[in-house]
């Protein structure tokens, strides 16, 4: 009985950590980020309700060098704001978001 009790609690904090349930409101979808170079191309899986600073943290995790630089991420020619989600962004299913350096942080 004890067994069963763990697995569920490590169930729950696992589909917490991995944000597997969706409202009827949440659809997931790809983005990828591109350099003004085009030296990196790195997709994505997010949900359209997820703040735009999460999707920035990743690629930063993935991509550490960049954190180094004050960087602008441009969705069809305008600033993404950080601090709203990709739908009131207007991200798409697809779209490619330019991560353009404005200062190196040297």
């Amino acid at each position: 009985m004890k067994k069963k009790k763990y697995e569920i609690k490590e169930l729950k904090e696992l589909k917490e950590i991995f944000s597997l349930e969706y409202t009827k409101e949440e659809k997931d979808f790809i983005v990828t980020f591109v350099t003004l170079n085009e030296n990196i191309h790195y997709s994505m899986i997010c949900k359209n309700t997820d703040i735009f600073i999460k999707l920035e943290i990743e690629f930063y995790e993935k991509f550490p060098e960049f954190k180094k630089c004050i960087n602008n991420f441009l969705i069809h020619g305008k600033i993404i704001d950080k601090y709203n989600n990709l739908e009131s962004n207007n991200i798409k299913d697809n779209d490619i978001i330019i991560v353009m350096p404005i200062k190196d942080g040297k």
